[in-house]
């Protein structure tokens, strides 16, 4: 209704005033312009005239209705003015003193500070400047030619009293304000620990001999660099320390020039959570070390010249670097390359089933390396030291103790073993799409669910927002939830255009884990050195294209190591094949698991694979041709050349017990249920 009445009268939009306080009708025009009309029909927000005075207003629905504005300190009494703090003012505020309760000695104190002329703090906390594109051009030189001073960042503690409900929900984040530049970190309230993190870059640099100050050489590109800030959270979601890296854009290297091969060394989590059911085998306790600068060690084979911090810069003056440095193209490779080269002397070799898995020769101590974080898995004892030494002796390393929060996992040690969980992600996913306090269902997904692509335009919804829940739940799935796995496998597909009966989909994902937020992964103590596999395929439960869907579910002993949901390439026109293809998919993930474990073990481990078709156990058994097998491709017969070989061996099992099942369809509670509960180790 307003932004069609101002598009129809925008002589009178223009003139717009109320009581004549003509700034707040020019900010609730610049609002409604830029689209946000939505979210402030009939909403209070906070909002400061010209004469520093706060008030809040509410939008009508209607133009023609008069615009409600309450001045704060014309309020009746202290308790309703406390009230509108928690009705209206956006969580952020409260941080500030000047939101706080005054002495009531002093009630003008309620008045808060004056923000410059032209700005308003909205409801979600955000402060917005009018565009100039509306005819605002002169607020921002009328705010520059004020009296008042600009409020100065404070890093002193703030009272948190008064703080109450969901507002909670925000404080990690308003604590921990990541600044996206450097100038945004010049202003922040954190800014003497920014500071200090830049510093500690800035010396380590220089202990390093990274680059040479020379004069800008004539003919080459320059990189650029700025600062990048991260607040470092421990397991509890706290934070622990500020760290700021001094990166290059390598967007802007030149391939052939500037850099020539890549390479970043990630361990997969399937190579972590096998180390770690292996730790939980042989009652090991990892330790997490955090190399500092670790970038900074690998030295650059080419010629680089980047330009200086921010905050150092001189004209015509750059830096010629010596050392790889965050941001290269080249970094990860050249300090991966420099780790390795450095321990193979103490008997420190790579392993063939995962480059970024290092294996003492030993075989008592394991290496794995994501970037600049280690963690060390073997028995305590002099070995193990030993190794921390020899890395303390050439780079500086940050010996965290032991491994509690690896790669977003949150890692317990109990009397009954290693638990991986994510809970505290989930409470963070919950909070972002303000889902925390939704009712918990108790699938991810309707076992009866009809979900199809789009085919009425009028039903399509906001990508984003779908893509950001799946997005997010994916992270999920690839480190401790294998519950999900089909579920956001299958939603996966309508990425690019959902409608609304997806995003209920997606949010009944959200509703799912706040019931079941607090379930984790266990590794038993002392368990069983044995490998068991399961393989499974839905049919046809793709409703578009007809195709099924693949599964599987890896367990050393009693710990789940590894899983995976897929949607077959081709239609398959039996149950058989749909079975046969989900089984050669299973048999080459097992022969690579396989690999891993005798090169950690230098044994072979007992291996049983199970599959609920009999009907595609017979076709690799027996090799005879008949209406159901004659079609199936060359290469599904890759696991019957697997079978001939010993390499593996194929058993029944029933499908209530096939663990697999719930990576390639939707389940019934209780079937999802019982399936958890062999999956996750617990009752």
């Amino acid at each position: 209704m307003w932004g069609l009445w101002m598009e129809e009268n925008r002589q009178e939009a223009n003139n717009l005033v109320d009581n004549g306080h003509e700034i707040i009708a020019r900010l609730m025009r610049a609002e409604l312009l830029e689209g946000k009309r939505d979210g402030y029909l009939g909403a209070p927000y906070w909002v400061y005239d010209s004469d520093d005075m706060a008030y809040r207003i509410s939008l009508p629905q209607h133009p023609d209705q008069p615009i409600e504005r309450i001045l704060i300190e014309e309020l009746d009494s202290l308790e309703e003015f406390d009230e509108s703090i928690r009705t209206i003012a956006p969580a952020d505020l409260f941080l500030k003193q000047e939101h706080q309760r005054p002495p009531p000695a002093a009630p003008r104190a309620m008045k808060p500070p004056p923000i410059p002329l032209g700005q308003v703090v909205t409801r979600a906390g955000r402060v917005v400047n009018p565009p100039e594109c509306y005819g605002f051009e002169g607020y921002a030189a009328e705010a520059s030619m004020r009296d008042t001073p600009p409020r100065p960042p404070t890093t002193e503690p703030q009272s948190l009293e008064g703080i109450e409900g969901s507002q909670w929900a925000n404080l990690s984040v308003l604590t921990v304000e990541e600044p996206k530049s450097y100038r945004q970190a010049k202003v922040s309230l954190q800014w003497s620990d920014w500071k200090k993190a830049m510093d500690e870059e800035l010396k380590s640099l220089k202990e390093n001999d990274v680059w040479d100050v020379i004069p800008k050489p004539t003919g080459r590109k320059i990189v650029a660099s700025r600062w990048v800030y991260k607040a470092k959270e421990n397991a509890q979601g706290e934070v622990e320390r500020y760290k700021a890296w001094l990166v290059a854009k390598g967007f802007s290297q030149i391939l052939g020039q500037d850099y020539d091969e890549i390479f970043a060394p990630v361990v997969h989590y399937d190579s972590l959570r096998p180390l770690l059911a292996l730790s939980a085998c042989k009652g090991w306790r990892p330790r997490q070390l955090d190399v500092k600068t670790a970038f900074l060690y690998g030295i650059l084979k080419e010629e680089v010249y980047m330009e200086l911090p921010e905050g150092s810069r001189l004209d015509g003056i750059v830096a010629e670097l010596k050392r790889s440095i965050y941001g290269l193209k080249q970094s990860p490779r050249e300090w991966y390359y420099r780790l390795v080269e450095y321990l193979g002397p103490f008997g420190c070799g790579i392993t063939v089933w995962d480059p970024c898995v290092l294996v003492h020769e030993s075989g008592d101590i394991f290496l794995a390396i994501y970037v600049d974080d280690i963690t060390l898995f073997g028995a305590t004892g002099e070995l193990k030291e030993q190794t921390i030494d020899v890395l303390k002796t050439e780079f500086k390393v940050n010996d965290m103790g032991e491994l509690n929060w690896l790669l977003g996992i949150q890692i317990t040690f109990t009397d009954d073993g290693i638990t991986l969980s994510h809970t505290t992600f989930i409470d963070k996913i919950l909070n972002r799409f303000s889902m925390q306090d939704c009712k918990p269902v108790s699938t991810p997904i309707d076992s009866n669910h009809q979900l199809k692509a789009i085919e009425d335009e009028d039903q399509r919804t906001d990508a984003t927002a779908y893509q950001q829940i799946l997005g997010s739940s994916l992270y999920l799935v690839t480190g401790t939830r294998p519950d999900l796995s089909y579920t956001i496998t299958h939603l996966s597909q309508f990425e690019s255009s959902p409608s609304t009966k997806h995003l209920t989909a997606a949010k009944r994902v959200l509703r799912y884990l706040q019931g079941m937020k607090d379930r984790y992964l266990s590794d038993p103590w002392n368990n069983q050195l044995k490998m068991t596999a399961y393989t499974d395929a839905s049919y046809g439960n793709c409703l578009d294209t007809r195709r099924s869907f693949s599964g599987y579910i890896f367990q050393l002993g009693n710990a789940t190591i590894s899983w995976r949901c897929r949607k077959q390439r081709s239609v398959a026109p039996s149950t058989c094949e749909a079975e046969y293809m989900a089984l050669a998919m299973t048999i080459k993930h097992h022969l690579w698991l396989k690999c891993g474990t005798q090169e950690l073990l230098k044994e072979d481990i007992p291996t049983a694979l199970f599959c609920d078709s009999n009907a595609a156990i017979d076709v690799p058994y027996n090799p005879k041709l008949n209406d159901r097998s004659k079609h199936i491709d060359i290469a599904y017969h890759f696991t019957r050349e697997q079978i001939d070989q010993g390499n593996v061996s194929v058993m029944y099992a029933p499908s209530e017990e096939n663990l697999a099942d719930i990576c390639t369809k939707g389940m019934t509670r209780y079937v999802n249920d019982h399936l958890c509960s062999k999956i996750f180790g617990s009752k």
